[in-house]
């Protein structure tokens, strides 16, 4: 079974009631999401970064709060279909040139050098990926 290294706002999205949302757009991205997560998630082992988790919580802390953001953390992190990897020492270094010279956040070179280590796909909706040409997209 291949690995898919999923992306923050992905998670976000999966987390979003689009019934709060107004925009239709939006509405029909949250949809979208979440079917396609459902496919990806039958078809592959599913990874996700420690720093997605940090990203996610921030995100969750000023959204929901705490309490909320402790319930939907734990319900991710314990979740035996998912599996997290952190970043390694040389990965750390690595991405703050990458990030430099690809003009892409520190965090997504993060995710980008987990997905590349593990010969894994990445599953965003941010087009920054789409500069790296030697990890696929799903």
């Amino acid at each position: 079974m291949s690995e898919v290294v999923i992306d923050t706002n992905v998670l976000v999205y999966l987390i979003t009631d689009e019934r709060a949302l107004k925009n239709k757009d939006q509405i029909d991205l949250v949809q979208r999401a979440k079917r396609k997560f459902k496919e990806v998630l039958r078809e592959n082992n599913i990874i996700l970064s420690s720093v997605t988790l940090v990203e996610l919580a921030n995100i969750l802390n000023y959204k929901v709060g705490v309490d909320e953001s402790r319930k939907l953390l734990e319900k991710i992190i314990f979740n035996e279909k998912l599996r997290i990897e952190t970043p390694k020492p040389d990965e750390l270094i690595e991405a703050l040139t990458i990030s430099n010279e690809k003009n892409v956040k520190y965090t997504d070179c993060l995710i980008y050098l987990i997905a590349k280590r593990l010969g894994a796909k990445i599953f965003s909706y941010d087009t920054d990926f789409e500069k790296f040409t030697d990890v696929e997209m799903v």
